[in-house]
């Protein structure tokens, strides 16, 4: 395992269970726009729990960390949250009710070509999405052991210890 530093990982195509209407695209969602609106933001319709998008990269990258920006209006923000991954891995997170950009750092990075976020629950619901997504990672396989994260083993699977990633938040 060697030293990665992560960046911020290209979307080339995304999917997503509803979209409001053709202003509303899933891939406003990961356009580096930060405000909400046609053309800015990412908005299902009529949907809450149980809605999803799903973010391609087109190729396989180690995802370390993602941010999520809600909706403007706090009767369209989400709660409960699944990171699905190419490999059938999942990890769940828990939103804010704010407008902040929030982070968040993966319990263990994931080698992916996509990662679904599947709404779990809401704080209310009206045409909940997203302003912002925004997935960091590096190219390659990231340590078995997570070690990315936290203190390096004192031994790891190939002998060697992994070390830790720098992630550029």
């Amino acid at each position: 395992c060697t030293d990665k530093s992560s960046s911020q990982l290209k979307v080339i195509s995304c999917s997503a269970s509803t979209e409001y209407s053709s202003s509303y695209k899933c891939m406003n969602a990961f356009n580096g726009v930060h405000k909400d609106g046609g053309g800015n933001s990412w908005a299902t319709r009529s949907q809450g729990s149980g809605s999803f998008i799903k973010a391609n990269f087109g190729q396989k990258f180690s995802v370390t960390s993602f941010k999520y920006m809600q909706r403007d209006g706090k009767s369209e923000h989400n709660k409960g949250i699944r990171l699905e991954f190419s490999d059938g891995s999942y990890q769940d997170y828990e939103l804010k009710q704010d407008n902040s950009l929030q982070s968040f750092t993966l319990k263990q990075a994931v080698n992916t070509y996509f990662v679904k976020i599947v709404v779990l629950s809401h704080h209310s619901k009206v045409n909940n999405g997203a302003n912002e997504i925004i997935f960091y990672g590096f190219s390659g396989e990231p340590c078995a052991s997570g070690a990315y994260l936290y203190p390096p083993p004192s031994s790891s699977p190939s002998g060697k210890a992994c070390t830790t990633v720098r992630s550029r938040l």
